[in-house]
């Protein structure tokens, strides 16, 4: 289908629209989407993102080339997804560098809720007192007897 076509659907608030756009340029704004943000569940919903926004811009605006009109809503959307992902208040794109600390942690051959070390974090953290109380943690790590500090991982061997 042509673009004036296209454009005249979402003109008449036809939900064909969306269906034509994403015949005719849904692999098109994958690709812009994907290449920025390399992951494809963020990509796809990038993709669907320019079509909600496509939705909604195309009755105040006539766009002459759909292609670079979608294609730069794609973008926008895509940076902004980007930026908010690597936002330093989320690690700053460091996550799956503190997620390779913890490797030592866990057993290779174990997943995370089956191994000893995650139930045996999972009961010192329950154990722990609440803020404030006279019974804490010491400056050394050390707290009540027998338990383990929440923040240190336990190797059972």
């Amino acid at each position: 289908m042509e673009d004036n076509r296209i454009v005249d659907l979402y003109w008449a608030r036809s939900e064909d629209a969306i269906a034509e756009t994403s015949e005719k340029y849904g692999k098109y704004c994958y690709a812009i989407a994907y290449n920025i943000l390399s992951n494809t569940e963020d990509a796809d919903e990038s993709v669907n993102d320019t079509y909600l926004d496509a939705w909604h811009n195309m009755p105040p605006h006539r766009p002459s080339i759909l292609s670079t009109f979608l294609g730069k809503i794609t973008r926008r959307i895509s940076i902004d997804k980007w930026r908010g992902r690597t936002a330093d208040k989320r690690g700053g794109g460091e996550i799956v560098l503190a997620l390779d600390e913890l490797v030592d942690c866990v057993p290779s051959d174990h997943t995370i809720g089956s191994s000893p070390t995650f139930w045996t974090r999972r009961a010192a953290s329950a154990s722990v007192p609440p803020a404030g109380s006279a019974r804490g943690w010491r400056a050394d790590g050390s707290g009540p007897a027998g338990a383990a500090h929440p923040n240190r991982c336990i190797r059972h061997k």
